[in-house]
């Protein structure tokens, strides 16, 4: 089809393109406008994607909440935590590398027990 539209628009009815629409069309076409367009899609698209693992440190009794996007995996890699989350009726206790893995998306809480702990969590 037409790679500028407004451009074959006005040809096919005999005007001509104005000055500006010109500049603007030079200036989009350029080198340097298509990297920094791809940039900024590229840091955009960091922006507002999730990240797939978080990594949480977690002192004496505090706590994290996360929102999971979908099926989540939460591994204790060290101290031990407790764990609730949304939609599941019971709560779980991990000590240092244990593993749950929760079935959909939802709010995860995790708290650490007694000392200092440090949990990813993954999900898809």
């Amino acid at each position: 089809m037409f790679d500028n539209r407004a451009a074959e628009d006005l040809r096919l009815q005999g005007g001509r393109e104005g000055l500006l629409d010109a500049l603007v069309a030079r200036v989009l076409e350029s080198r340097r406008a298509r990297a920094l367009g791809d940039a900024a899609r590229s840091g955009l698209a960091r922006l507002l994607t999730r990240p797939a693992m978080v990594a949480v440190n977690l002192g004496p009794g505090k706590t994290a909440v996360i929102e999971a996007g979908g099926r989540c995996r939460i591994d204790a890699m060290a101290g031990r935590v407790w764990i609730t989350a949304r939609g599941v009726y019971q709560d779980y206790a991990l000590g240092e590398g244990g593993r749950l893995e929760l079935a959909g998306p939802g709010k995860v809480v995790v708290m650490s027990m007694d000392a200092d702990a440090r949990v990813e969590m993954r999900w898809e």
